[in-house]
C-alpha cells in the first residue's frame, strides 16, 4: 500500500506546534530522535517552510526540541526542570480560577472531581487516541470492533449503544473516535447533544454489509424458497430483508425480531431456511429447528478501515503502523 501523507487545511504556527507535540506525546517522534527538517515537514503537511521553522523555534524555546547545527532537530529527553516549575506555577493559577468558577456555578465537588478525572484519564493515562465501535449488543460490537482493530492494527473497543445514550457526555469525552453502523446512526444522534463541546469524540458512520458468503448462500437457494430472517433490531431486519429480496427476487421473505415470540414462532413455522444474525442465533438455541440456519456476519472492508485511519491521522499526527507502510 502506498505511503500516505497528511495535507490538512490548518497551516498556522500553533497548528504545526500542536501536530509536533501530538507526535511526541504518542511516540511517533521519540525522545532523543531526530525529527523531519522544516522542508520535509512542510511538504508533508502542505504548510509553508517558514511557518514550520517558526513552530520549531517556539518548541525549542519551550524545551521540547533541541536544534543541533549541521545535524538536525531532535526531541529532548524532557523539558528543563526550570521550565516545568514555571509552567506548574502558571497552571496552578489557572486551575484555581477554574475551580472557583466551578464552585460559583454550583458544580458539586464530586461532580468536578469526576470531570477532572475523565480529562486526566484522557490526556495522561493514554498515549493513543481512544477508538470505539458502537453496536446495540455486545456480541456484534465485539466482532466488528475486532475486525476493525485487526485491519488498522490499532486498539478498537466495543461500546454498547445503550451505554452511550445513558451517559453521552462521558463517552464523548473519553473517546476520540466513535464508529457507529448506519442502522444505529439516527438513534445515536438523537440521544447526543445538539452542540457537543469542542474536543468531543468524532462520530464516524460506517456501512457494515452482510458478508458475501452469507448472501451467496441465499442467492443459491431454490426459486420459491421461503426464507425467514431473524434479527435483534428492527433496523437490521429492514436492511437485511431488502438485501435478501434483491439477492433472490423469487424468494418468499418473512422476518421476525427475537424479542417478539409470537412473530418469531410464526416465521419459523412457515420457513424453509432461516437467515439469522450472530446475535439472533443465541435466541434460536432453545428451538429444535428441523430447517437449516444460515448465519449472517457483517464485514468491514478495507476502504472503510482506511476511512477510520484517515480520521485517526488528525488525532495522532500519523497513520497507524499497518497503514503507513
Amino acid at each position: 500500500m502506498p505511503k500516505h501523507t497528511y495535507n490538512p487545511r490548518r497551516n498556522s504556527v500553533a497548528d504545526i506546534e500542536r501536530i509536533v507535540l501530538l507526535r511526541i506525546s504518542t511516540g511517533v517522534y521519540r525522545s532523543r530522535n531526530r525529527i523531519p527538517n522544516c522542508e520535509e515537514l512542510a511538504k508533508e503537511l502542505g504548510a509553508n517552510k517558514n511557518t514550520v521553522s517558526k513552530a520549531y523555534q517556539a518548541l525549542a524555546e519551550h524545551g521540547f526540541l533541541n536544534p543541533r547545527a549541521g545535524r538536525g532537530t531532535f526531541v529532548t529527553k524532557r523539558p528543563p526542570s526550570a521550565l516545568r516549575s514555571r509552567a506548574a506555577t502558571e497552571l496552578g493559577k489557572s486551575l484555581e480560577q477554574v475551580i472557583r468558577e466551578a464552585s460559583l456555578v454550583g458544580l458539586l465537588e464530586p461532580e468536578f472531581r469526576r470531570l477532572m478525572d475523565a480529562k486526566i484519564e484522557r490526556i495522561y493515562r493514554r498515549s493513543q487516541a481512544r477508538v470505539g465501535f458502537i453496536d446495540c449488543n455486545p456480541l456484534d460490537a465485539g466482532i466488528l470492533a475486532k475486525q476493525l482493530e485487526d485491519m488498522i492494527s490499532y486498539p478498537v473497543e466495543p461500546v454498547l449503544l445503550a451505554d452511550v445514550l445513558e451517559k453521552p457526555m462521558l463517552y464523548l469525552d473519553i473517546f476520540a473516535i466513535l464508529v457507529v453502523g448506519l442502522s444505529h446512526l439516527t438513534e445515536l444522534e438523537t440521544g447526543l447533544p445538539v452542540d457537543p463541546p469542542q474536543g468531543s469524540a468524532e462520530i464516524v458512520p460506517m456501512f457494515t454489509p452482510p458478508s458475501a458468503e452469507s448472501l451467496t448462500k441465499v442467492a443459491r437457494l431454490k426459486p420459491g424458497s421461503r426464507v425467514g430472517i431473524v434479527c435483534t433490531t428492527a433496523n437490521a431486519l429492514e436492511s437485511l430483508t431488502g438485501l435478501v429480496r434483491a439477492s433472490g427476487p423469487s424468494l418468499t421473505v418473512r422476518g421476525a425480531l427475537v424479542n417478539n415470540r409470537r412473530q418469531l414462532n410464526r416465521t419459523l413455522a412457515v420457513s424453509d431456511v432461516v437467515l439469522a444474525t450472530i446475535s439472533a442465533q443465541l435466541a434460536l438455541d432453545g428451538f429444535q429447528l428441523a430447517i437449516p440456519v444460515i448465519p449472517v456476519t457483517f464485514r468491514i472492508n478495507e476502504a472503510q478501515a482506511q476511512q477510520i485511519a484517515d480520521h485517526l491521522l488528525t488525532h495522532l499526527g500519523s497513520y497507524p503502523t499497518a497503514l503507513a507502510s
